[in-house]
């Protein structure tokens, strides 16, 4: 029998191969698969440095990882997400999440690549989502080191807590690790913290028949309810005009579960409709009434505090698992991306942060994307700036900021000490630092980022990185904040408080203008930091300190531009958020009720020839 030519029977070989491995039989690669591979940094976190290994992790223990993809156009897409407003080609509310990952998101052949890669090694590998943002990988802890290889182990920290972690950082094929921002899931440190203020218990709120009973000073306990926030902050207008956040839908990111009845009994006392929550679970994360996880006082607070602020809102809460101490790391970053891929939720309200410096950089620029393509998308990202000051990484007292507050693409609330007359109204604001109101030194996070450069529209205010916060809103627990949680009345404090009120602020700004706002920090910035009038739409703070930046007049780093006047803010972001060739002209003014503060006045805007609501 004649021998076949060496050509042909490699190229037999080939096909056979290929056959095999599209079969799904092929075996797995070996072990040295990725040793000629390129690195990914910045997967390392830094707390390894002074943690303890404690032992391997069982070769068949199950882990899921999430693999944060590198956008194909990644630059287009971060340059198109700072200036949102800039084009009537992307206005905000016009980029879903499929013509998203169309436009910046690698191609479906790149992805398809790398996905067969890690099958190879056994990993169960799932389909993108319509942003194209990532892929979710599934796999025993020795096929996962040896198709990345990585190095996992168990560690503990210097107080203790046990946690996985790699000390190498990932590698993949050269023509595979452009495709690749970060590798999420391969440790678990608890570095997400909710942003409030330990609690302490509060008696039930005093009332009247018909109305809450008014208190002879608001500068100490008992704490604040959302009707003096309303009198304070000048939202009667607003309520006058019919803006109360009605056709918006404001997302909640929060770990774990809440409790409805604490949400209606929050609701009813302070004479709000009940809240219309949607829940929708991410990664295990339960829904509402679970017996498996009791309720989070985070997610809990948020969501009373959009509903009370915001009545006709939709509240959509994008609920993650909690991980040790705080909450999961894959969680937080699957809810983003959840939210980015059904694009239902106008604005996004995050109370959580880390100490910046605590996370790696691959892990920053995947959530960057992020942030990137919500900005987008039209969603207005609102986020917690923290509560230990500039010393967002205490115990260390090097002045830094949390994340994702420093992020380039959403909108820092800082924190403020509001003083009001017994009447509810506005008497005096100075920023919130304290060394004996709470357990640690804290108060409005806030300061220069180490990660984040300065983006363009605070390039004339400070130079080094990113500044924190945008805005602020009372945050000092010695007054605090009313919230109802496992059937019990509580009091605190914290930027958490701010973040969900200023989201519910521009839903009213959203239904004002009849359309998603979208990106606010090039809008305030602009032509709302630029707003003229009698009345400017901040309040502008230039008093007190987060314990290392004084407030100061204009933007500063303890309370960025100062707190919202909500009906004069509104106007101005309607109007600067306008569609390029607007038509707009006055309609009859509403006035706020007799003694319920000052009254400054609110004009509904015409939209493109129509009235927005109210108008």
């Amino acid at each position: 029998m004649p021998r076949r030519a060496p050509w042909r029977r490699l190229l037999w070989l080939g096909l056979g191969g290929l056959l095999i491995f599209g079969s799904g039989l092929w075996s797995v690669p070996p072990a040295t698969a990725t040793a000629g591979g390129v690195s990914l940094p910045g997967h390392v976190l830094p707390i390894l440095g002074s943690a303890t290994r404690v032992g391997d992790l069982a070769p068949d223990q199950t882990l899921t990882l999430t693999i944060a993809l590198r956008p194909g156009a990644a630059e287009a897409l971060r340059r198109s997400a700072r200036q949102p407003h800039s084009s009537p080609v992307v206005r905000p509310g016009a980029v879903g999440a499929e013509a998203l990952g169309r436009a910046y998101g690698q191609s479906a052949v790149a992805i398809a690549r790398l996905a067969d890669y890690l099958r190879g090694f056994g990993l169960v590998v799932s389909s993108p989502g319509p942003s194209r943002l990532s892929l979710t990988a599934r796999g025993t802890a020795d096929q996962i080191q040896r198709a990345l290889g990585v190095h996992l182990g168990w560690y503990t920290d210097q107080q203790g807590r046990r946690f996985r972690a790699t000390d190498t950082d990932p590698r993949l094929p050269a023509d595979l690790a452009p495709l690749v921002e970060a590798i999420i899931g391969l440790d678990t440190y608890p570095v997400w913290y909710p942003l409030h203020t330990p609690p302490r218990p509060a008696p039930p709120p005093v009332r009247r028949p018909g109305a809450l009973q008014p208190q002879a000073s608001r500068t100490v306990f008992p704490p604040y309810k959302p009707d003096d926030l309303e009198t304070a902050y000048n939202f009667s207008p607003l309520n006058a005009a019919g803006l109360d956040g009605r056709g918006v839908t404001i997302g909640i990111l929060g770990c774990d579960v809440v409790s409805p009845s604490d949400l209606t009994t929050f609701a009813a006392t302070f004479q709000r409709p009940a809240p219309a929550v949607q829940t929708v679970p991410v990664d295990g994360g339960a829904d509402g009434g679970s017996a498996e996880k009791p309720p989070n006082p985070e997610a809990t607070l948020d969501l009373e505090w959009a509903g009370a602020i915001a009545p006709g809102a939709t509240l959509r809460l994008y609920s993650f698992p909690s991980e040790g101490e705080g909450c999961s790391t894959i969680g937080f970053y699957d809810a983003l991306i959840a939210a980015i891929d059904e694009n239902a939720s106008d604005i996004l309200s995050i109370s959580l942060g880390a100490c910046e410096t605590a996370l790696g950089s691959a892990l920053i620029q995947a959530f960057e994307d992020v942030f990137a393509a919500a900005a987008l998308e039209g969603q207005t990202v609102l986020v917690a700036s923290g509560d230990l000051g500039a010393y967002s990484c205490y115990p260390s007292l090097t002045p830094a900021v949390d994340y994702p507050a420093a992020s380039a693409y959403v909108t820092a609330v800082g924190g403020t000490t509001l003083v009001v007359g017994p009447d509810g109204s506005y008497q005096s604001e100075s920023a919130w630092g304290s060394v004996t109101a709470c357990l640690t030194p804290c108060g409005s996070g806030g300061g220069i980022s180490a990660m984040i450069p300065p983006p363009s529209w605070q390039e004339a205010l400070l130079t080094g990185g990113r500044g924190v916060p945008d805005v602020a809103y009372d945050a000092d627990p010695t007054t605090g904040f009313y919230y109802f949680f496992n059937g019990s009345w509580m009091s605190a404090g914290g930027t958490s408080f701010g973040a969900p009120q200023w989201a519910a602020l521009i839903a009213r700004a959203d239904q004002a203008a009849d359309r998603r706002l979208g990106f606010l920090d090039p809008l305030l910035y602009g032509a709302v930091a630029r707003a003229g009038g009698p009345t400017p739409p901040f309040h502008d703070i230039t008093t007190g300190s987060n314990l290392l930046y004084a407030a100061a007049p204009g933007w500063d780093l303890a309370t960025g531009w100062g707190s919202p006047d909500a009906a004069v803010l509104v106007q101005a972001l309607a109007a600067a958020g306008m569609p390029p060739t607007p038509s707009a002209s006055p309609v009859p003014t509403a006035t706020a009720p007799a003694g319920s503060g000052p009254v400054r006045v609110f004009l509904p805007v015409i939209f493109n020839g129509r009235p927005g609501p109210g108008g």
